[in-house]
């Protein structure tokens, strides 16, 4: 006799909560993050360029994180996005001095009903090759109406290793955030690469997110000043992340 056990939607929905209340608790990296002893701190970046990602790996480098790779996910290696072009992503990576690799979601259904699975088959081919225990992306909020945090729910119901998700920024003032990128010593630099009516107008492409940009945003209403229902998209283009990685060449090449 064969028994089939089937989960409840009502389950399901604890399971999230449990999940979500306890990766909430892991938006500190440098105390408390780590449930195993034997997990490293090496972790990959959930990468587009932008400005979250760049704090997100920030504050990661800051609290003795090792980053391993950024992972772009994206439907082929060609794939390009035009809030976020692969060949500044590239230009990142070169000057980061870290990889940046595809997350290739194969095999997706014709109506991407297999969405996350095809995350979760990403995930677990880039951590053979770069060996992670976890993926920190910069995500502040839920997204519209949505209740869960995307990556998360990868992580939680579809195999992928182990690998678990950090997400250091998550449910944090925004304008805190924003200060923290642009005041010192961070110094993002930070360009607007993509925006949506109403809030913004074709003239913001290829302006600088500075205080004069976070005063006029501040002014609009219904507007998240960090973008995260998809009002504006970013490239950072310069900030302590480029500058610590010039000065470790250097350190280097000096030694040498």
């Amino acid at each position: 006799t064969t028994t089939t056990t089937t989960t409840t939607p009502e389950e399901w929905k604890a399971k999230d909560n449990q999940e979500f209340a306890k990766l909430r608790g892991l938006n500190c990296l440098d105390h408390g993050c780590i449930d195993d002893p034997r997990r490293q701190r090496r972790a990959a970046i959930s990468f587009t360029g932008g400005k979250d990602c760049h704090l997100a790996w920030q504050r990661a480098l800051d609290a003795g994180w090792e980053i391993v790779c950024g992972i772009i996910f994206c439907s082929s290696a060609t794939q390009t996005m035009q809030a976020h072009r692969m060949e500044w992503q590239r230009m990142q990576g070169t000057a980061l001095g870290i990889p940046i690799v595809h997350g290739i979601l194969e095999g997706l259904n014709e109506d991407k009903t297999n969405y996350k699975e095809a995350y979760a088959a990403a995930i677990r081919t880039v951590r053979q090759e770069y060996n992670f225990d976890y993926i920190i992306t910069g995500d502040i909020d839920f997204v519209h109406d949505s209740t869960t945090n995307f990556l998360q729910q990868v992580c939680a119901h579809h195999d992928t290793n182990g690998v678990q998700v950090l997400l250091p920024l998550w449910q944090q003032s925004r304008i805190d955030l924003l200060h923290e990128m642009l005041a010192p010593p961070n110094e993002f630099e930070i360009r607007f690469s993509c925006v949506k009516t109403p809030h913004f107008d074709e003239t913001w492409i290829g302006r600088r997110l500075d205080a004069a940009a976070l005063d006029e945003m501040s002014r609009r209403e219904g507007l998240d000043l960090t973008g995260e229902n998809g009002e504006y998209h970013t490239m950072v283009v310069n900030g302590r992340l480029y500058h610590d990685k010039t000065k470790n060449d250097n350190n280097n090449n000096n030694s040498s």
